[in-house]
């Protein structure tokens, strides 16, 4: 999916919020790009229904955890087909993590047929631990927590890719047999699901290179196989702002299914949208809300900066540069103080 890390520019406003005060030391958090380990889950706890604390799979058992987003009719599907999957392995554990506003109402719907736990994570602080940004998402973990396999979306072959992890995993069958089916699937099946995707990511390519237009083609090509595609959409909107018409990426955004995309992901684009437009206020007031329960705050507090700077509030903007760059890759890996979020003139 089309979501390109900030790369900040070193204003004088920028440079002087790292001169203010920045103090930072390693601190041997696990990457963005490492698996999420046992250990490292006490530091991301969850709870459930009752507040009660959830282990996020057991150390000594083959783990699934299933992203759900409540209201999602593709949350749905992935999980009847995944409850399938981890009935017929008795010996593998199973956590259901539900995401967004209303996730404790849905996890109390779920909660009879889900042959495990369920855990809440209203906030996508979960979700962005593991990675996750695309609903439903399937992780497996093996004993220990390590990441097997990530499956992101509603593949038509989801039960088919669970069962064959799962029987890897515990044992069943061999890295020979896993690579068999695995590819087999993938020989047989490509539906429109897929072909967006790839459509998808050509166009993240293409932007890359700095290739606007080209990709702007590609996703008219995802669009055309499947119009309602928010992760399309959402990518198409981006595109849009880079080609300077933030009115046609305000009505895009407009048509997308809001209960398929986490309302961070929303709001971040809306609000460059809206400083296009010239329309601060507006902005601000939804670039704020972007940066909470935001688990990649760093784009909408970069824009925060840019909306301070132009009202001439350059301590705020320090400040909301220094969120910025603490919430980047890089800055992830040192520790940081919060950062209080207020509109211009607060």
């Amino acid at each position: 999916m089309i979501s390109h890390p900030v790369r900040l520019r070193l204003t004088p406003t920028l440079a002087l919020a790292l001169l203010a005060g920045l103090s930072f030391w390693p601190t041997g958090a696990v990457g963005d790009d490492q698996p999420t380990t046992a250990a490292d889950d006490a530091q991301w706890s969850a709870k459930d229904l009752d507040g009660n604390a959830v282990q996020l799979g057991d150390p000594a058992k083959p783990t699934v955890l299933l992203f759900l987003m409540s209201g999602q009719p593709q949350s749905a599907d992935a999980l009847k087909r995944v409850t399938a999957s981890v009935k017929a392995h008795p010996g593998v554990d199973a956590v259901a993590i539900v995401s967004a506003d209303k996730a404790a109402d849905y996890a109390a719907k779920i909660k009879a047929d889900w042959p495990g736990k369920v855990a809440l994570d209203a906030d996508y602080a979960l979700a962005g631990r593991c990675n996750v940004h695309v609903w439903p998402t399937t992780v497996i973990r093996v004993p220990g927590g390590k990441q097997l396999a990530h499956m992101g979306g509603l593949p038509a072959s989801l039960d088919n890719q669970v069962g064959a992890w799962l029987d890897f995993a515990t044992g069943a069958i061999d890295e020979a047999a896993l690579k068999r089916r695995l590819s087999g699937q993938e020989v047989v099946e490509d539906n429109p699901a897929q072909m967006a995707a790839r459509h998808l990511a050509a166009a993240d390519r293409l932007l890359d290179k700095g290739l606007v237009a080209q990709a702007r083609d590609e996703l008219e090509r995802g669009l055309k196989i499947r119009p309602a595609d928010s992760a399309l959409q959402l990518a198409m909107a981006r595109v849009l702002l880079l080609m300077d018409q933030p009115a046609d990426a305000m009505a895009l955004l407009d048509r997308i299914d809001a209960s398929s995309v986490p309302p961070w992901k929303l709001d971040v684009v809306r609000g460059r949208a809206l400083m296009a437009m010239e329309k601060w206020d507006q902005a601000s007031a939804v670039l704020v809300r972007a940066v909470k329960l935001n688990p990649e705050p760093s784009e909408a507090y970069y824009a925060l900066g840019q909306i301070y700077e132009h009202a001439l509030d350059y301590r705020q903007a320090a400040t909301a540069y220094r969120a910025a760059f603490e919430n980047s890759p890089t800055g992830r890996k040192l520790t940081i103080s919060p950062i209080p979020t207020t509109q211009p003139g607060e």
